[in-house]
């Protein structure tokens, strides 16, 4: 994983949940080897938000895999707000741009879910990376980049609610 934005003023390594969610409000920039790259670019113009919390891309080589886990790290010296989804009580999203998959799909799960795993598998999408995910061993290279955000009414205009699982409100992960 590679983080291409930093807090102001923070180190400029990191990256990941456990990043994103100790700096959440910090004012962020992109780190300057990426302010140039033209997907960067893109996702600012083409993205609909507010503002950008940060960006990450996360790779994949063949016969590589991600293991069943779950990204709901947070402050160590506060309560846990991810575990009722926090991060996305307070108005934040993480799109991901599927640049190439694999040959596979992400698998996740709702918690005390019985039935098999979903998949998230288009070229963009939204998922909650608090449940259950994993990635099986992969045929090629699996590259995305996935942004969090705060996004703007427009978002909502570009979802394709059919395919929209719901979390009820008092829905709370187990840990």
């Amino acid at each position: 994983m590679v983080n291409l934005m930093q807090a102001e003023g923070d180190r400029p390594d990191g990256g990941g949940a456990n990043w994103r969610h100790r700096n959440l409000r910090s004012a962020k920039v992109l780190k300057p080897q990426f302010k140039d790259l033209a997907i960067l670019q893109w996702i600012q113009e083409n993205l609909p938000c507010e503002t950008i919390t940060g960006i990450h891309c996360v790779s994949i080589e063949p016969g590589g895999f991600a293991a069943i886990h779950r990204d709901g790290g947070w402050k160590l010296d506060e309560p846990n707000p991810a575990r009722a989804n926090g991060f996305y009580r307070q108005g934040f999203v993480v799109v991901t741009l599927n640049i190439s998959n694999g040959g596979v799909p992400l698998l996740w799960a709702l918690d005390h879910e019985t039935r098999s795993p979903r998949s998230a598998d288009t070229d963009c999408y939204m998922i909650s990376d608090y449940f259950m995910h994993a990635v099986p061993l992969t045929q090629s290279r699996r590259r995305q980049i996935r942004v969090s955000m705060v996004p703007n009414a427009a978002l909502s205009a570009m979802m394709l609610t059919d395919q929209a699982v719901i979390l009820p409100d008092d829905y709370e992960f187990t840990w």
